[in-house]
């Protein structure tokens, strides 16, 4: 992850990454406190500037390394308004302007970047990609900090291709560089855990599985707001874990609880939040049909729709969920 990136911009990045935990079953504190509208605003006052930066670039006589980090800010933006083809141009750009540049994290995290918008847009092998190229060149300048944010993608990208054991192998390299480190990013360790969570429990460990989720809610509550992208994430891992491991009335709890504080939640940009909210809808309205409660279902399916409705179009097709992810 570039360093360079302002904390609103570092908030984004862990959001968009933590959101593809959330897509199964569905990483930095946020740095945005404000209400949704004013986020709204801050983005759209942010991809103004950078553009203007980038727009006059010549007269300020702009090398290709400060270009390129405008243009992965840029690119921040565009994905925070879920603008996902913008995003993805712009960070071609950015990869393009990095790669020869002497600070080689920065070429690293461009393609991390890369990888995290392929990832929520599930395109896998692009996805896994772009994080091995990022990971390549992490490891060979000793970045170990960089190396686990591109392992906890890859852990991720290789559940929603079913490859559970390779899931689990690299989640668990990424939680042991994590363990090795002396201040730990806390948001790195939720998604690391409930990565490792999900592994093991679509290999039928899900006692192992509900144990790292557990974890991962610890850190959640000891680190994160009640209303935090890793709380929600967790309170679904272990939701679908406790029903998994036959405690069906504790999952439906846990699960209920995140659907109540997504609705609570406004302190992202609003595509993002309607997303975050159809995720933990589906998820919640798939165990409520494979538990056989068909009234509370339907009455999630109507909010699905309707929300549907409201969601931006660039993104109508990002969302995914851990049951449907058994399923496939």
């Amino acid at each position: 992850m570039l360093r360079s990136k302002s904390c609103g911009m570092v908030w984004l990045f862990f959001q968009r990454f933590l959101f593809a935990v959330l897509a199964l079953s569905m990483l930095a504190e946020t740095a945005l406190t404000q209400a949704g509208t004013q986020v709204d605003q801050m983005i759209r006052d942010s991809i103004t500037a950078n553009r203007t930066k980038i727009d006059t670039a010549a007269s300020w006589h702009a090398t290709n390394e400060q270009l390129g980090v405008l243009w992965q800010h840029l690119a921040d933006d565009y994905a925070a308004e879920f603008d996902m083809q913008r995003s993805e141009d712009a960070f071609m750009h950015s990869v393009k302007l990095l790669r020869t540049s002497p600070t080689q994290a920065l070429y690293a995290g461009a393609l991390s970047d890369v990888a995290s918008l392929y990832l929520v847009n599930d395109r896998l092998k692009e996805a896994e990609s772009y994080g091995n190229k990022a990971l390549a060149i992490y490891e060979g300048i000793g970045d170990k900090r960089g190396a686990v944010v591109v392992r906890v993608g890859l852990a991720i990208a290789l559940l929603h291709e079913k490859r559970f054991a390779e899931a689990e192998e690299v989640s668990a390299k990424a939680l042991k560089g994590l363990e090795e480190q002396e201040a730990p990013e806390r948001g790195n360790l939720v998604a690391g855990l409930l990565a490792n969570s999900y592994a093991k429990c679509f290999q039928n460990r899900c006692d192992e599985g509900l144990v790292a989720a557990r974890q991962a809610m610890g850190v959640a509550d000891a680190k994160f707001a009640r209303d935090s992208s890793e709380k929600i994430s967790s309170l679904l891992a272990v939701g679908f874990e406790e029903w998994k491991t036959g405690a069906t009335a504790d999952g439906d709890k846990a699960m209920r609880e995140a659907l109540e504080l997504v609705h609570q939640k406004t302190n992202m940009p609003y595509p993002m939040l309607v997303d975050a909210q159809l995720k933990v809808l589906t998820s919640y309205a798939n165990f409520l049909k494979a538990t056989h409660q068909k009234t509370m279902a339907k009455q999630m399916e109507n909010e699905i729709t309707r929300l549907k409705d409201e969601e931006t179009p660039v993104c109508k097709n990002c969302t995914v969920n851990v049951m449907s992810l058994a399923a496939r």
